[in-house]
């Protein structure tokens, strides 16, 4: 039976780490997008990480969530993911999930620091549902040792899931009962006295419950290296390749800048010589690919990966030379693949994310091949509906085999219940789970024309985001990727800025301002740009307006607001997409005049 052990730790993460929109071509600085977290109520600069670690919390076991995202990083680096780890499992198992609550924050409250899991989709006992206030004590499981840390929280003899205090522990056990119905892509998240602010600072995670009985499920655990980019959990769909120069080119470093790429030591020695002799290179072996050129032994670093469109230099052991030139590839693409896809928001991010990141380039960019069985799971989380749309493919959603109780809580999940969908909607904690045959039926893009010239007509980019609008300009568009492998990764397409900015949905903190005795207060009003600042006209027998100044970066006007009547008659709300101070005044009181400070 699968078991997980699970920590949630804070520490800082890029929302942006590619530092490019490539809808617009904007470059985005780490100020002006996100770059890190300043959640309300936490320590600057850190989300709430679920993280996995091997048995006994020995030692962090992180994994990418989709191994073939070229824009995801490698979770060792990144110290976790958002989502957080990914739980898997086959109908008729139990899972254990050993959590250990490590939020260190200190300008947080007790009860802002106390977390617990909560599943959907699958089966467990009231002491396992991790819920807030309403789990009961788990008498299998005595507070021992961590006695001082659960009488924090109220709580003695026997733990309690829904409210593990910092420095404690508990196990959930989550069951299939060997139901059907449990199969598919779900979610588990903090359910704790601070889940919401909890969870939208990236307390969430995935689970993904799988179907042997069903052939368009997929399972790909970390011993199916022939599935993973280069055979690794943690691997990048792009490996690099070395073309060597036949004769090494003298490079001033002084002035490498000016060549337009990075200079990479490649680790190499003499084969000819034994290794760490003084006529060796000096150079130990690493694990990586090895390449002979004349008497040199050139190692490719496993752990070296490159994006799309970028350019190194391999240089000498005394980077006195350049001995070649490194291109990214596309790996060999996967016959069956896994993609696993959050729609969400996090504190202190503009904007709207898929896996804790915004904008194209930062987003999954997913790669398959023409032929790749492409199995899908999507889920959703925050306080947004979003749609899902994938171009050029289609699916369908699959249910029981009839419409009685035992069909639908013992068949199979594998009969077509929808008609073929292109968009679909789905809210908070809604999730759905699909699979397309890329190459082999009407669902994936069109195999033909295929010519030497252009390949299979599926080849290329296809946009995968969510279709409202201003959700997609805001961060919300990712992409599939459809390759051939072994072809050069030439930079991907990059657009540019539209002549009318989309505004990014609300998403920030709300500021009240209070019209009274004919002034705004307070004036001037700092905010950050996604903040929404909502006016009262609390005077007496005084209409007032609240009316952008003439070329204002965001134009607006309230309309008469009546006085003391709170409420639509007597408010006005703004969400703040401006990039700069924005000065207003009152229609009706030419004299009362306000500002908000706008910054990143």
């Amino acid at each position: 039976m699968p078991e997980y052990w699970i920590q949630i730790e804070n520490k800082p993460w890029d929302a942006a780490p590619w530092g490019i929109n490539r809808m617009t071509g904007d470059l985005l600085t780490k100020d002006a997008i996100t770059g890190m977290f300043a959640p309300v109520g936490g320590s600057g600069g850190e989300a709430l990480i679920l993280r996995r670690y091997t048995a006994g919390w020995a030692a962090p076991d992180d994994r990418k969530i989709n191994p073939w995202d070229i824009n995801e990083l490698d979770a060792r680096v990144t110290g976790g993911t958002i989502p957080g780890p990914t739980l898997e499992c086959s109908i008729g198992e139990e899972i254990t999930i050993h959590f250990r609550n490590a939020d260190s924050r200190t300008s947080a409250s007790l009860l802002d620091r106390t977390h617990s899991l909560h599943p959907h989709g699958i089966t467990f006992h009231a002491v396992h549902d991790g819920a807030y206030p309403l789990s009961p004590p788990d008498l299998s499981q005595a507070v021992d040792t961590e006695a001082a840390l659960w009488a924090t929280v109220g709580v003695t003899s026997f733990k309690k899931g829904d409210r593990v205090p910092p420095g404690a522990t508990f196990t959930y056990h989550w069951d299939t009962h060997s139901w059907p119905t449990t199969a598919g892509v779900w979610l588990y998240h903090d359910h704790s006295p601070g889940d919401m602010s909890n969870v939208n600072q990236g307390a969430i995670g995935l689970l993904v419950v799988h179907n042997t009985a069903d052939p368009d499920d997929i399972t790909i655990t970390d011993t199916d290296t022939g599935e993973l980019p280069g055979g690794s959990v943690n691997g990048s769909p792009i490996r690099p390749g070395l073309i060597i120069f036949t004769e090494a080119a003298t490079v001033n470093r002084l002035d490498f800048d000016g060549l337009g790429g990075q200079l990479i030591h490649l680790p190499h020695h003499d084969a000819t010589q034994p290794p760490g002799t003084a006529a060796d290179n000096d150079h130990e072996e690493e694990e990586g690919d090895k390449i002979q050129a004349g008497n040199q032994v050139i190692t490719i670093p496993a752990d070296l990966t490159l994006q799309p469109g970028s350019v190194a230099f391999a240089g000498s052991h005394d980077l006195n030379s350049i001995i070649g030139l490194l291109l990214p590839h596309y790996r060999t693409p996967p016959s069956r693949a896994q993609y696993l896809l959050l729609f969400h928001e996090l504190t202190g991010v503009p904007g709207m994310c898929i896996n804790g990141r915004v904008f194209l380039g930062n987003t999954p960019t997913v790669v398959g091949g023409p032929q790749t069985t492409m199995r899908f799971g999507v889920v959703g989380m925050g306080d947004f509906f979003h749609t899902f749309h994938l171009h050029g493919h289609r699916w369908t959603l699959n249910g029981p085999d009839g419409t009685d109780f035992g069909s639908i809580q013992r068949s199979p999940q594998v009969r077509p219940v929808s008609q073929f969908e292109d968009t679909r909607t789905f809210g908070p904690a809604n999730s759905f789970a699909f699979t397309i045959h890329e190459g082999t039926s009407f669902m994936g893009a069109p195999p033909e024309p295929a010519t030497a010239e252009t390949g299979p007509g599926s080849l290329g980019e296809w946009h995968m985001h969510c279709h409202v609008l201003g959700h997609m300009m805001s961060g919300m568009m990712g992409s599939l990727l459809i390759v051939q492998g072994g072809e050069v990764a030439g930079r991907l397409p990059r657009g540019t800025t539209a002549a009318t900015p989309v505004p990014v949905p609300p998403n920030g903190t709300p500021h009240d301002v209070s019209i009274h005795d004919l002034t705004f207060d307070p004036s001037p009003l700092p905010v950050h740009m996604g903040d929404i600042v909502r006016w009262t006209n609390n005077e007496a027998n005084q209409p007032h307006t609240v009316s952008s100044d003439a070329g204002s970066p965001q134009s607006f006007d309230s309309g008469i607001l009546n006085p003391t009547s709170p409420g639509p008659a007597g408010q006005f709300q703004l969400h703040i997409t401006a990039m700069s101070d924005i000065h207003y005044h009152c229609n009706v009181h030419p004299d009362m005049h306000g500002t908000i400070q706008v910054s990143m």
